[in-house]
């Protein structure tokens, strides 16, 4: 895999390279917000004070993310290093915003109330009226929340650790070769059938906002959730409720691909294949000393690949 290589950055600034590399996986996913590398790799190195892993495939950076495991064995060998690592944007997750109103917000403007040097954002000045954020909200939380109220669809991570918004039209689009195999997903284990929510004018034991999904209740699944009155969603409280069903149906249907390489995509690039173009929703990336090997998924849920 002379085509690929890690660079590994110590706490002092100093940087370890290598292309010897004996396995590695990549995964994206349009919902998750940050990507998952991990891999073998033997080099000369002391790779015990590291803050900083990138993973290049090509010329490609296709991550940059901190050490969540890094273990060294010496052998006769040589010395051998095993990683894992989540990209940057997984703080995203994990840092909250105070509780309350913040009015006029952009995207632009909600990233200026933070401090993330190694995450990037879609440049928009776009606003909305408001957001309200619950106690405990993080930051993917309010940025889910704007993108929701202003465009109706969720937010994703481009690579490498960049939250984007919108599509767009500077894609890659291609029809992957040497196609290993293909097929079709249907996964229901998550999926709600019924929503029930609390307005402000309702009782204890009454919820006057409900919203179904037709389309798994003629599969047969009747699976109802209950919940109190959310003022996140004070704005538009049905648009609360069809989020929390729409969320629920991530990726419950899908097709697929496994070809041999790795073409460059990204998440929202498109792919090409039995004869039907839809944009890229979940990628994994698989390599050993036998090569590479990419899987691409194409989601048909209710906020990717509506128009297929």
């Amino acid at each position: 895999m002379n085509d690929i290589a890690l660079k590994l950055t110590s706490v002092s600034g100093e940087v370890y390279e290598t292309k010897k590399c004996l396995s590695f996986s990549l995964e994206k996913e349009v919902y998750t917000p940050y990507s998952l590398f991990s891999g073998i790799f033997f080099i000369d190195a002391d790779v015990m004070n590291i803050s900083d892993v990138e993973f290049f495939i090509g010329k490609n950076l296709v991550h940059k993310g901190f050490v969540d495991i890094i273990e060294e064995t010496e052998s006769s060998d040589g010395k051998m290093v095993s990683v894992s690592s989540r990209g940057y944007a997984s703080l995203l997750l994990q840092g909250e915003l105070p509780e309350g109103l913040i009015y006029s917000p952009s995207l632009n403007s909600l990233f200026s109330r933070v401090n993330l040097p190694n995450i990037t954002h879609e440049d928009s000045s776009d606003k909305v009226n408001y957001i309200y954020l619950n106690p405990h909200s993080s930051i993917w939380d309010a940025c889910r929340m704007l993108c929701l109220k202003m465009h109706n669809s969720h937010p994703f991570i481009s690579s490498p650790n960049k939250v984007s918004y919108t599509l767009s039209e500077k894609i890659l689009s291609f029809e992957p070769k040497n196609i290993i195999s293909k097929g079709n997903l249907l996964n229901l284990k998550n999926v709600v059938s019924d929503i029930y929510m609390h307005s402000l004018e309702d009782e204890n034991d009454t919820y006057s906002m409900y919203v179904n999904d037709k389309e798994i209740r003629n599969l047969g699944i009747i699976r109802e959730k209950y919940y109190a009155y959310d003022k996140m969603w004070a704005f538009d409280s049905y648009l609360g409720v069809y989020t929390k069903i729409n969320l629920s149906l991530k990726g419950f249907r899908a097709d697929f691909v496994k070809y041999d390489g790795f073409s460059g995509e990204d998440l929202n690039d498109t792919v090409i294949f039995d004869k039907k173009e839809g944009r890229i929703n979940h990628i994994l990336i698989n390599g050993t000393k036998n090569g590479i090997q990419t899987t691409l998924w194409r989601y048909y849920d209710r906020y990717n690949n509506r128009n297929n």
